[in-house]
């Protein structure tokens, strides 16, 4: 059996934004195929949000910005 190294969700939606986005930050090459623009900026706009947010809870060391 081949190594799986490319991951294609169809649709990027709540299920579809979240599959894409656990998939990349595997490693995994990550297509997302969406049929209208709307949608899919939707979709990537949730990414980044859910990506800010991951960020966001490492970051605070208690000592504030200077």
């Amino acid at each position: 059996m081949s190594e799986i190294r490319k991951v294609g969700v169809v649709g990027a939606g709540l299920m579809g934004s979240g599959i894409a986005q656990v998939s990349a930050a595997a490693g995994y090459e990550t297509i997302v195929r969406e049929i209208a623009t709307g949608p899919l900026e939707a979709g990537l706009t949730a990414i980044r949000r859910s990506l800010d947010r991951a960020r966001g809870e490492g970051e605070d060391d208690g000592q504030g910005e200077g």
